[in-house]
């Protein structure tokens, strides 16, 4: 938790945002390493978020 908040202080995040950007990086980290979920987030969620986005 020090950690968190160290890592929010330096960079002027709030504790909420800091933990945020780091389950981003595990995520894409995660995407960009397994091929299977890799390839369902090209053929399934990006098409979703387009449609969304569109929709918007």
């Amino acid at each position: 938790m020090r950690d968190i908040e160290s890592y929010a202080r330096m960079t002027g995040l709030k504790k909420s945002q800091a933990v945020q950007n780091a389950l981003y990086s595990v995520l894409l980290i995660s995407i960009n390493e397994d091929e299977q979920i890799k390839k369902y987030w090209e053929e399934v969620i990006l098409g979703q978020l387009a449609t969304i986005a569109k929709a918007a």
